[in-house]
């Protein structure tokens, strides 16, 4: 492999989905975990001269434990639930996933020097080059074992989606009869309600307190937002044509055209150019039970 197209491929993985997590109580274990690792490695191994310290081991490796899990922890509420930063977002791709952990790991440096001034009763000067000094020792541990566990992590579950796309054959499937013509209402707060035929509306995306509709219009594809939730708009499409496939978007079952694989789950590609779709990891199993029955 020459190094342009090894180039091309690194950069192909940065933009790639990564499947992020916002699950609460699966950070909160996550974390837990690290914050452990980290206390047992720093007590087992002792680097940048720990083994010159006369007090507690045990308890030292405790509080950079403990500061790594709280720091850790933190971060992430305060940009799921603040900054509404979600990891299990679409256009959430690895290399953004890298800058969260470099950002991450600043967050734990500063939890590191906070135990650093509690320890030394507050004998030590915050400044950059101390701080620099912090934040290399503290990458050295947790940046690069991270990124490496990342790096595996999209790789196995890129494979895992791409082979569960495979198994899912669309070519056996045939398209349910619909009475033509059939009309379905949306009802839209503030505005007029939004009707279209059935078998015209390809998707439904939910856009802060709008839903976005793609739906044909003449030849073309056409978005129009209404003032609802994707979830009553989800109560009274009928169910054998729509699917609810992610916390954001519901598709036509009928115009699926392809289904492939990625690290966050599936993607589905609409007929006639239309948007595509994700397809996140619990949803998979829906859709799957969809579409046999449409065989």
């Amino acid at each position: 492999m020459d190094l342009y197209v090894a180039q091309k491929r690194f950069l192909e993985v940065l933009s790639s989905p990564f499947p992020g997590n916002c699950d609460l109580v699966k950070e909160l274990r996550l974390n837990l975990i690290i914050g452990l690792f980290v206390a047992l490695f720093l007590y087992f191994f002792q680097p940048y001269g720990m083994s010159g310290y006369q007090g507690n081991m045990l308890l030292l490796a405790f509080w950079f434990g403990l500061a790594t899990f709280i720091g850790s922890f933190l971060y992430f509420v305060v940009l799921t639930y603040i900054f509404n930063i979600r990891q299990d977002a679409p256009n959430f791709t690895f290399g953004k996933w890298l800058i969260f952990v470099f950002f991450l790991i600043i967050v734990i440096t500063l939890c590191n020097f906070c135990v650093f001034w509690i320890l030394t009763e507050g004998n030590i000067v915050f400044d950059w080059r101390s701080f620099s000094n912090l934040f290399i020792k503290t990458a050295a541990i947790g940046f690069f074992p991270i990124s490496i566990s990342g790096l595996i992590i999209y790789y196995n579950s890129n494979r895992k989606y791409t082979q569960e796309a495979s198994e899912i054959h669309l070519q056996r499937t045939k398209e349910k009869v619909t009475e033509q013509g059939t009309l379905i209402k949306i009802p839209s707060q503030y505005s007029d309600d939004f009707t279209c035929e059935v078998d015209k509306i390809y998707s439904f995306e939910s856009q802060d307190n709008y839903v976005a509709i793609r739906h044909q219009s003449g030849d073309s594809i056409k978005t129009t937002l209404i003032r609802n939730s994707l979830s009553a708009i989800e109560s009274i499409l009928p169910a054998d044509v729509f699917l609810r496939c992610h916390r954001s978007f519901i598709t036509n079952l009928q115009k699926i055209d392809k289904i492939d694989g990625n690290a966050q789950g599936l993607v589905l590609t609409l007929k006639d150019g239309g948007p595509a779709i994700p397809v996140s990891r619990s949803y998979i199993n829906d859709l799957k039970s969809q579409i046999e029955q449409l065989t």
